[in-house]
């Protein structure tokens, strides 16, 4: 079942070689949330969402920025990298919103699409929908986006996303999403 072994079949491996590996950790590189409340589109081209209404880290020496007027995500050095996206999802009361999200890369969606539809008793019910994922960046500068959909109003499966505000603590922001990169 085989030929014999020649020579030393084990990887040799120093003790700096097995540090590095194991001293690598997902550091935070953005975080941005959308202080205004956001309409999705119920058409099936979705739309884009706005993290932001400013520009958020330098794009001349942070790994990843935000573009505010293309709400776009440029990840200007390849790697491993690690995106929660938190939507806060609100609508009327006595029905059952459809949500829609997607991750495009260069203008093509990359990934699954993550979608939710639960009852709301009422028009306060909210419901925070979490989209964690992993990507692989292989080149310089590659442009990422997060696009959202609702369901359609004639269907009472229409929704949006909104802030909440709350006397005296820190509002709920419409959508946030927070970038760490394998370092």
């Amino acid at each position: 079942a085989g030929g014999p072994v020649q020579g030393n079949p084990t990887v040799q491996f120093t003790l700096t070689d097995i540090k590095a590996i194991v001293a690598q950790n997902f550091v935070q590189q953005l975080y941005s949330a959308s202080s205004i409340s956001i309409t999705l589109s119920e058409s099936n081209d979705g739309s884009s969402i706005k993290f932001s209404a400013t520009d958020v880290n330098d794009s001349t020496v942070a790994n990843v920025y935000y573009t505010a007027l293309t709400n776009q995500f440029t990840f200007r050095l390849p790697g491993t990298y690690y995106i929660e996206q938190e939507y806060n999802t609100s609508a009327a009361g006595g029905r059952s919103p459809y949500f829609a999200f997607i991750t495009k890369k260069a203008g093509v969606q990359v990934g699954p699409t993550t979608v939710n539809k639960v009852w709301r008793q009422v028009t306060s019910d909210r419901l925070m929908v979490k989209i964690s994922q992993m990507i692989q960046v292989v080149a310089t500068n590659e442009v990422y986006e997060f696009w959202g959909k609702t369901g359609s109003s004639s269907t009472n499966e229409s929704g949006g996303l909104i802030v909440n505000t709350l006397p005296s603590w820190t509002n709920v922001p419409s959508a946030g999403v927070k970038i760490s990169k394998l370092i």
